[in-house]
């Protein structure tokens, strides 16, 4: 979040003034929905899982690291990973490591799926060049993220 202003400066100044602020309008819904949503979001999400561990349910978590374009390949595939890596230490400390017992007792599995750029639009500007579009953009940014789901598993 303490990024916000400096995304929507550099991205909102390749426009008109008019078109600008629109711009920087789409960037500050991005950060309020995106950003700070996902991660209170994310907070629910690991009450409401701790509850159903809880009633002994078994489950697979699929931690997945997704990244932009602009890099390579390889480059991309790491920071996916680096990605998965944080979210999956802050799963493990959450709440004093209230998923640790699971984990040990392998009731919770974590399973790490790293996407980098593989599934990013071509729509997506890429280009060093371009950091405007290819950094500061709501679309470049959206791309960069890491993702929970999971599965009920059978006994």
């Amino acid at each position: 979040m303490s990024l916000v202003e400096l995304y929507k400066n550099q991205y909102s100044s390749q426009f008109n003034s008019e078109r600008a602020e629109i711009e920087k309008g789409l960037v500050q819904e991005f950060f309020d929905d995106r950003v700070k949503g996902e991660y209170e979001r994310m907070q629910k999400f690991f009450e409401e899982l701790l509850v159903v561990l809880s009633k002994k349910v078994k489950l697979k978590v699929f931690i997945k690291g997704y990244t932009s374009s602009r890099a390579k390949n390889n480059y991309n595939l790491a920071l996916a990973h680096r990605r998965v890596s944080s979210l999956r230490n802050f799963l493990l400390s959450y709440k004093n490591g209230s998923f640790k017992p699971y984990l040990q007792n392998n009731q919770l599995i974590i399973e790490e799926l790293m996407f980098g750029e593989t599934l990013v639009p071509k729509s997506v500007a890429d280009s060093f060049n371009d950091p405007r579009n290819s950094i500061y953009s709501v679309a470049a940014s959206r791309e960069r993220k890491a993702e929970i789901s999971y599965l009920i598993r059978q006994k």
